[in-house]
């Protein structure tokens, strides 16, 4: 499965080994010690992941659907609240999808291989005005041409 990270192609991850949030919060404390990246769903208690996000150098947020957007909004709360860790973007994940991805705060995202092109790349640079802020910009288009 084709991996995007930072808006570059990795053929392959052996970095990290997720751990669905729901089995890791049944571990032990010493358990707990040793996971560095858990994987959760828009199912997931999101109040207890940002409790204990510093705890993870990685977390994969998991895209059931294409229409489930809840992943976007566990991104962009993880930014807010100052997680600096990976967060990738796995399951049904799309092309046309990548540079929102970006901007809510993914910095990776999983691509199931037989929909993968290289041109996906471009995605990213596609759109040049964005009318909303985010995580990478939160002002608003009228508020763009102000200093940050």
């Amino acid at each position: 499965m084709p991996l995007l990270v930072n808006r570059e192609l990795w053929l392959s991850d052996d970095v990290y080994h997720f751990v669905p949030f729901s089995e890791y919060l049944e571990l032990s404390e010493a358990e707990q010690l040793l996971v560095d990246a858990v994987q959760v769903n828009g199912d997931a208690p999101l109040e207890q992941l940002l409790h204990l996000a510093e705890r993870f150098e990685a977390i994969a947020v998991e895209f059931p659907v294409l229409r489930d957007g809840r992943g976007f909004s566990f991104a962009r709360e993880l930014r807010v609240s100052g997680f600096t860790g990976q967060i990738r973007a796995i399951g049904e994940t799309s092309r046309d999808k990548l540079a929102l991805l970006e901007r809510c705060g993914f910095d990776a995202v999983e691509l199931a291989a037989d929909k993968f092109k290289r041109e996906y790349l471009s995605a990213y640079t596609e759109m040049s005005v964005r009318y909303q802020g985010a995580v990478d910009d939160p002002r608003p288009m009228y508020r763009q041409e102000e200093p940050a």
